[in-house]
């Protein structure tokens, strides 16, 4: 009896599901309550649809998102530099332009400068000058098969990042840019993440890209289909790993060369048959203008507190890969059943305890969710095993030196985009303005949950609705939008004495939330996702090193 093979890169990586990622993998863009996370989502799922042919259907994603009135481009700043030129470039092959693009944006000037910005994604993490010839086309491919190395020595973050850029200087990682930047805001996390050693790979997996991406535009340009043929094969093995598909779509040579014809050989590659595309094309239409009409579904928008922590530790228990989080770090307690992350109640006694040991009142949901559960064993939120919710006597306050510099959001960041001039600039903690929160998420986790204090929460609230007086009618609405889609309406953001934000250390953001209940709520649903190869998972609290 034969052993069984190994699964091949294709199976564990499968395409098709990677380019439905946000139509058939619950939560789906359906879920998404948030324009800026549906904009983004879409225009993944565009770029995807593009490269395997269905040009028409990325158009009649893009449409649908104008026929609401959100411009394709100009949402997402993150996301645009590859959208656009894969786009235009692909309406520019196959003259399909949709009516809606200006005339001076289909000219041969306003081509070649999309063309400087759709290989300025791999250029940024190569080293050499780009020459189109044999020559660089090779480094193009040591880059790809060389990289960043997996691990940086064990010592303070300052001496790993001179350690990093001394190895660079060495030669130790071959035509590489320098991994200590500069870079686009899109690899800041990505990049931070390889420097602490916590989660490495997705930033050495952007350098293996950028390098096949190099290659591949050159020996399409020098007629040197044998190697390019080569090139696209591995391109396409890896087609889901980090930014691979998008340096694929920024390349014109690529669209004009492989992809304007009737054969879609990305398609092949990737082994989907054609009908299983038509079909998800329509799906996924289908998907997004029922989001755009009706608002996000919100499945769980009528469950209380309590059925929503239940429902946070039954998906948990049925989503959460232990066996991929253990091979970071220790084994983890796992839950036993469908309550497992519950503990015993609080007592109301226990609970006005924790008030006098804080001198303070807590907000009643926060408290509603004690006399549930006395805080939570670590939740899945899609991507990491989050330590948030304490025990009551393990809340106490804490030294907040680490948020000294960081804006105190009672909205989402980059939210409005900056690019619309809309932009809020919330207050900043520093000497003169202390943060005032109650962590109750204990200590030392890696990740922090705040009940803002009514003081702090006023004074943030207060810009806010000066900010917004001064702004124009247009601007309001933007804002409007803003502050629904995080608390519903701006009658219960006026209202509203305490502030819960969530902040993490892999992550370096914070993220607002409408009280207790609204959290229990998105992670509810956040929890809902099944674990992928392409996903983001990783255990915050382990570090990969290497001997000095």
């Amino acid at each position: 009896m034969t052993e069984a093979s190994a699964p091949s890169t294709r199976e564990r990586y499968p395409a098709f599901e990677f380019l439905l990622r946000h139509i058939d993998d619950a939560p789906t863009i359906s879920h998404s309550r948030f324009q800026q996370d549906v904009v983004e989502r879409v225009e993944e799922t565009a770029l995807g649809f593009a490269l395997v042919g269905e040009i028409e259907g990325a158009t009649k994603l893009l449409s649908t998102l104008r026929a609401y009135g959100v411009e394709p481009f100009h949402v997402s700043i993150e996301y645009s530099q590859f959208l656009k030129p894969c786009m235009y470039f692909a309406w520019d092959a196959t003259l399909s332009w949709p009516d809606w693009i200006a005339e001076d944006d289909r000219t041969e000037a306003s081509l070649l400068k999309l063309e400087e910005q759709g290989r300025r994604s791999w250029l940024e993490r190569f080293s050499d000058e780009w020459v189109v010839d044999e020559e660089t086309a090779k480094k193009g491919l040591v880059l790809a098969d060389g990289g960043l190395c997996d691990a940086l020595p064990n010592v303070p973050i300052g001496e790993r990042v001179r350690i990093a850029e001394q190895w660079w200087k060495d030669g130790k990682f071959p035509y590489a840019a320098s991994p200590n930047g500069p870079m686009h805001v899109r690899y800041a996390s990505m990049s931070s993440w390889w420097r602490m050693g916590t989660f490495p790979y997705p930033y050495m997996q952007l350098f293996k890209s950028a390098g096949l991406m190099i290659a591949l535009d050159i020996y399409l340009r020098l007629n040197r289909d044998e190697e390019a043929q080569n090139v696209l094969g591995r391109v396409c093995e890896r087609f889901t790993l980090t930014d691979q598909a998008e340096m694929l779509a920024g390349s014109r040579t690529v669209w004009k060369k492989l992809l304007s014809g009737p054969e879609k050989p990305v398609l092949e590659l990737l082994e989907i048959h054609p009908a299983k595309m038509r079909n998800a094309v329509s799906r996924s239409v289908s998907l997004l203008e029922s989001r755009l009409a009706n608002g996000p579904s919100r499945p769980f928008r009528n469950k209380g507190l309590k059925d929503l922590v239940h429902l946070v530790s039954a998906h948990t228990f049925e989503n959460c890969p232990y066996d991929v989080l253990e091979r970071y770090g220790a084994p983890r307690r796992r839950p036993k059943d469908y309550d497992g992350l519950l503990r015993d109640p609080c007592t109301g006694s226990e609970i006005s305890q924790l008030e006098s040991r804080l001198e303070i009142s807590l907000p009643q949901d926060y408290k509603d969710f004690l006399a549930v559960t006395n805080g939570m064993d670590p939740v899945w939120n899609g991507s990491h095993l989050l330590k948030i919710f304490a025990r009551a006597d393990e809340i106490d306050y804490m030294n907040t030196d680490h948020l000294q510099g960081s804006a105190i959001n009672l909205v989402r960041e980059y939210d409005p985009p900056s690019r619309g001039g809309n932009m809020l600039d919330w207050p900043v903690i520093a000497d003169e303005l202390s943060f005032q929160g109650v962590p109750v998420s204990g200590t030392g986790t890696g990740g922090d949950l705040w009940l803002v204090k009514p003081e702090l929460t006023t004074k943030c609230k207060d810009y806010f609705f000066k900010t917004y007086q001064e702004r124009t009618k247009e601007q309001q609405k933007e804002l409007d939008r803003v502050i629904h889609e995080t608390y519903e309406s701006m009658q219960a953001f006026e209202a509203m004495e305490w502030g819960l934000i969530s902040w993490t250390t892999w992550g370096i953001e914070m993220v607002p939330y409408n009280g207790m209940r609204d959290m229990l709520e998105r992670l509810a649903e956040q929890s809902m996702r099944i674990y992928r190869l392409w996903s983001h998972v990783f255990e915050p609290d382990f570090r990969i090193y290497c001997d000095e």
